[in-house]
């Protein structure tokens, strides 16, 4: 069910309809000049991080905003992360992460909370990136990603070298195909959505003229 949702989700998030591209301008197919890229397309600007009362209490460059989503992003769509609400203890922060996610460009809000030993993540599903998310989803569906998340988090972690990363190393890597395999998925749950809509179009069609000649 966790990979399921989750692959539903970024469908929402990564193929939104014709109409989106229209409507925001924000909303773009190319990379964002300055992002740096984690592969697939999917490339980084920066993020700026909010206290729970909205102010904000620091920034993260492009590099270090690529490394925050690289090292949670593959975790959560194909890992078995476990789904568990943060202690309410905690102070929870607002990450808004602007760079190209896959298909469109613009800022999307992640929420994190930490003791310094163990991380917690909420990834809103119902979101579109957009130029300035000021009313983003309220954090849901926390899970624990992996350690490296805090080093991230802190601006402290490296990019880790796959195909596609502007890493130097990256053009020595051997192949990782983590952020592939999220593409892919989401391409194949497109194509499903696609022959499910084509059916019900030709339902529609096709009803009205039996109940006709009926």
């Amino acid at each position: 069910m966790m990979l399921a949702s989750t692959v539903v989700g970024l469908v929402l998030v990564l193929a939104p309809s014709a109409a989106a591209h229209d409507d925001d301008p924000s909303t773009t197919t190319t990379a964002l000049p300055g992002s740096v890229a984690i592969g697939d397309g999917f490339a980084f600007t920066g993020a700026v991080i909010r206290s729970a009362d909205g102010s904000v209490e620091r920034t993260l460059n492009a590099y270090q905003a690529a490394v925050f989503v690289q090292s949670w992003l593959a975790d959560a769509f194909f890992g078995t992360p476990n789904v568990q609400n943060p202690p309410p203890t905690l102070p929870v922060y607002r990450i808004d992460v602007t760079g190209t996610w896959g298909q469109l460009s613009g800022a999307l809000t992640v929420y994190y909370a930490s003791d310094g030993k163990t991380a917690w993540l909420s990834f809103p599903q119902d979101q579109v990136p957009t130029a300035n998310p000021t009313s983003p989803p309220p954090p849901t569906n926390w899970f624990v990603p992996p350690t490296r998340v805090i080093e991230a988090f802190n601006g402290t972690a490296t990019l880790q070298a796959t195909i596609g990363t502007d890493t130097p190393q990256s053009k020595r890597a051997g192949r990782s195909s983590s952020t592939s395999r999220i593409i892919w998925a989401v391409v194949a749950a497109l194509a499903v959505c696609g022959v499910a809509s084509a059916a019900v179009r030709a339902f529609r069609r096709v009803g009205p003229r039996r109940a006709a000649r009926a």
